[in-house]
């Protein structure tokens, strides 16, 4: 999720967030039924003209409220988020992009415009809470089981480098971020927000694996960020917002084509590192392998297939993927125990294991066998 610094000029705009992070928010069920009637004309907790039961499903989410909407006919996502939380502006924008590509016929959620005045959007207040602004955005639900529950094998690691690689050909053509804004997840960040959350990492280890990762991260990455290309990037293609086909991530699955069905959770996306989308899902998939440098190696052969990357882009890779696992396992034990531990372990479970790995790899070889 986007922070946001309100009352400075848009062209000085960066936020420093801390690695604890805004309170999340937390409706209840009447709350949310309430918004989707008012605001979508969805009568949540009653019937609907079949005489279907509306219920709801509570999701993770980092900072929001989502739910899962099952309507009788096809289910919606609900996502909530304090406006308080995030930049008004860029949430509104986010929801914009992806309706965008949804039409354009990438794998993401098409968005439901409010009845009272079409915005994809709505700002409404909340009942409880104090009556604080809240951003409301309800999608089509995408089928799929997230790529995170499963072994992806190299058949789904090169799609998953395509799938990636057409984002970011396709995040070319929409408009630009209305406000400069910056995340705790940003790649260009990543030895910053390593460092915030070091103070709250009561694990030696985990300190010492993600100082390590920080240090690679000065040292190599941040000379060459004037040269880096910057893009529009959707910034959060982990394994947990990439959607399979059902039964193809394990090893000895059946001989069908790996398919992407669904590409989740436009919050992070920013003006950024363009690598920034094919270093989040290769460092990602890597959690996977005992060997991570082959992960990356094949998520990035099938990227360069579609977008080329530049010499400074080939070098800072295995760096730059080895910070992202850092700042994930830095960020998460600093929250661990948060008011969304459960959600923390969950996100940071292969994260130890995976750094210890990708921080033994050899830098020179691990180059030389990139396309």
């Amino acid at each position: 999720m986007i922070l946001h610094e309100p009352g400075r000029p848009r062209a000085a705009l960066e936020a420093s967030p801390d690695a604890s992070g805004p309170e999340p928010l937390t409706l209840d069920e009447a709350e949310v039924r309430r918004i989707l009637g008012q605001e979508y004309g969805i009568a949540a907790g009653t019937a609907d003209s079949a005489g279907s039961a509306i219920r709801l499903r509570y999701l993770d989410g980092e900072l929001s409220t989502v739910c899962r909407v099952e309507t009788g006919r096809a289910p919606l996502v609900f996502k909530a988020v304090a406006a308080s939380a995030v930049s008004p502006e860029s949430f509104i924008w986010q929801g914009e992009v992806q309706a965008a590509l949804a039409e354009r016929g990438l794998p993401v959620a098409a968005m439901l415009p409010t009845r009272s005045s079409g915005s994809l959007t709505a700002r409404c207040r909340a009942g409880a809470h104090g009556g604080q602004e809240i951003l409301v955005q309800v999608s089509s639900w995408l089928e799929g089981a997230p790529l995170s529950e499963g072994l992806p094998d190299e058949r789904l690691l090169a799609e998953l480098g395509r799938t990636a690689a057409r984002m970011r050909l396709a995040l070319d053509e929409v408009p630009p971020a209305p406000v400069r804004v910056s995340h705790t997840w940003e790649l260009s960040r990543s030895r910053r927000s390593i460092e915030e959350a070091l103070p709250g990492i009561g694990d030696p280890a985990v300190a010492a694996l993600v100082r390590e990762a920080a240090a690679r991260f000065a040292a190599e990455v941040e000379p060459v960020l004037p040269v880096l290309p910057r893009a529009v990037v959707h910034h959060d293609l982990h394994d947990s917002n990439v959607l399979v086909a059902p039964g193809i991530t394990a090893e000895g699955a059946s001989g069908r084509e790996p398919r992407v069905t669904g590409v989740l959770d436009f919050g992070d996306m920013v003006e950024g590192l363009r690598i920034a989308d094919l270093v989040v899902p290769a460092a990602y998939a890597s959690r996977h392998y005992e060997d991570p440098a082959h992960a990356l190696r094949v998520v990035t052969r099938a990227w360069t297939g579609l977008a080329p990357l530049t010499e400074a882009e080939r070098r800072v890779l295995l760096p730059a993927a080895t910070a992202r696992i850092g700042v994930n396992a830095a960020v998460w034990a600093a929250r661990a125990d948060g008011p969304r531990a459960g959600y923390a372990r969950d996100r940071s479970a292969r994260s130890r294991g995976a750094l210890e790995r990708l921080l033994a790899v050899d830098p020179d070889a691990f180059l030389a066998s990139l396309p």
